[in-house]
């Protein structure tokens, strides 16, 4: 039997060649504990099968101790085993490389609902050796506790880490997700499906906030400890070995984070003597320091990392990334399954009644807004009708006029990105009865031609029969302006078009003439 050392040896040398292969694009070695499994003839049709709403095959594999790893690049869609037929090696072998389908395979229980597309995004960021310090935002309840307790057992079961460090917002909190690897691991003193898969059993220590376990087919003990944020975290070293594996889990809230003083304090801890303790690249290549939270404030943990250039950041909030900065009823659920768009829609407009936007803002869409430095404030907009305690107005004892924020159309190069960071073009019926103002009526649309314009613009004279109609005059606007005056020619109906011309920014036009 070789020695400890040589040992530690060969596998920091396996972790070192698997990283200078995925940095070289060549397929990556698969960890396959021992098992036995049927051989598979060498023409049998791979099954076909379904997990989720994604149709897959089984991937190529020949024999069962072990079998080839197969040649999948990082970047294709891995193809998923039918479950009912395939050997383990096929299973942990897919499962190596396909996250959702190793966190649906083994934690059903814990994977209800159909995973989203972001979840996919956080797992590549979660698998990339070359990520050693990640930030991730997301939104709340969008079940970060869930894949950090998933990637620490998938990091177990893989035999990656050695020993982790698992810091929540509260001790009990970070119990409860050492309680749940325990339970992944032995339930009611049995080994569990899981752990019969990849070899693991429970060590001689084996409580919520510390314990060991055993890896059969990498002969090593994985330690993990859970603190609290403000636990003592400093110094973690076990049987010799610093953490690997760092997971900071939700920290920050409203009752450790409600003061600049108290902020600084965890920024302080986490990005200086908790960051410095990972286990240096040189001994271990795919360490990690993962950071997931719901951002509270300008300058809080997740914010400082969001500017950090060694931190790799993402964020996902509750829309899909093509319509987040669309108007609220154009906005589409980031995860249907677990909240439809209708209901986020709801929430959103109740959240802007209440005068309490910057707080769904920062919930759910990870977005933090000062209502504090806005130059028009939320509370200052009132609903009116039926319904709410500003009554309709009188129509005609109002004076309306109908404003116009034309856009040109678009280039052949914003078509082809999809209109992305297009402009809307927006038509607003506004009036105005007793000194106060209402907005009546408002259309907007992108990606459209001038006619589109013009139509609409008959559309709603016709229906709100304007006393004035105010059109910015400024490049492609001023031949706006004519295009209606020849609508209204061609028509035989006129109203009178003012032309605005003000050179300054937009934002300097608002805020002034409030």
């Amino acid at each position: 039997m070789p020695g400890g050392n040589e040992v530690e040896a060969k596998k920091s040398g396996r972790r070192s060649q698997l990283l200078a292969q995925l940095k070289a694009g060549k397929p990556a070695e698969a960890f396959v504990p021992p098992v036995n499994s049927p051989p598979q003839a060498a023409n049998a049709t791979p099954p076909v099968t379904a997990v989720g709403d994604t149709a897959y095959t089984v991937p190529p594999g020949k024999g069962s101790d072990p079998p080839a790893a197969p040649f999948i690049s990082p970047r294709v869609e891995p193809e998923a085993p039918r479950e009912e037929n395939a050997s383990v090696a096929e299973i942990v072998q897919h499962a190596a490389l396909d996250s959702i389908f190793f966190s649906r395979h083994f934690f059903p229980k814990a994977y209800r609902q159909g995973s989203p597309g972001f979840h996919a995004d956080i797992w590549n960021l979660l698998d990339d050796p070359l990520a050693r310090y990640i930030n991730i935002q997301v939104m709340r309840g969008g079940a970060k506790t869930t894949l950090l307790r998933t990637y620490m057992a998938k990091r177990i079961a893989y035999g990656l880490s050695r020993t982790i460090l698992y810091i929540g917002s509260s001790e009990p909190k970070a119990k409860d997700s050492i309680e749940w690897i325990k339970n992944q691991i032995e339930w009611a003193k049995r080994p569990t499906h899981f752990a019969q898969t990849f070899g693991l059993r429970r060590g001689r220590i084996w409580q919520t906030d510390n314990m060991r376990v055993l890896h059969g087919p990498e002969q090593h003990v994985v330690a993990l400890q859970a603190f609290g944020i403000t636990g003592s975290i400093r110094g973690t070293n076990i049987d010799d070995h610093r953490p690997d594996l760092i997971v900071i889990d939700d920290v920050i809230k409203d009752d450790n984070a409600a003061t600049v003083d108290q902020r600084r304090k965890i920024s302080e801890l986490i990005l200086g003597a908790v960051k410095e303790s990972l286990v240096p690249e040189s001994e271990v290549p795919d360490a990690k320091m993962v950071i997931i939270n719901t951002p509270q404030d300008f300058e809080d943990l997740s914010q400082l990392a969001l500017k950090d250039p060694q931190f790799r950041s993402a964020r996902f909030g509750c829309w899909t990334p093509e319509t987040e900065d669309l108007p609220v009823e154009l906005q589409e659920s980031s995860w249907p399954e677990r909240w439809s768009s209708d209901v986020l829609r709801k929430e959103k407009l109740a959240a802007i009644s209440r005068n309490m936007l910057s707080t769904f803002a920062r919930e759910m869409e990870c977005r933090l807004i000062t209502p504090e430095t806005c130059a028009f404030r939320a509370e200052w907009v009132r609903y009116f009708g039926e319904g709410e305690s500003e009554p309709e107005p009188p129509r005609h004892e109002m004076w309306v006029e109908l404003v116009i924020d034309p856009v040109p159309p678009p280039s052949e190069i914003q078509i082809a990105k999809g209109l992305q960071g297009k402009d809307f073009e927006a038509l607003s019926a506004v009036g105005r009865w007793r000194n106060k103002y209402y907005v009546l009526e408002t259309i907007y649309n992108r990606g459209h031609q001038p006619n589109w314009t013009v139509a609409t613009f008959f559309e709603m004279c016709n229906r709100w029969a304007p006393r004035k109609v105010i059109v910015e005059a400024i490049a492609y606007q001023a031949t706006l302006a004519w295009l209606l005056r020849e609508g209204m020619r061609r028509t035989g109906r006129f109203y009178p078009i003012e032309e605005f011309k003000d050179k300054r920014k937009k934002v300097d036009r608002i805020s002034q003439g409030l």
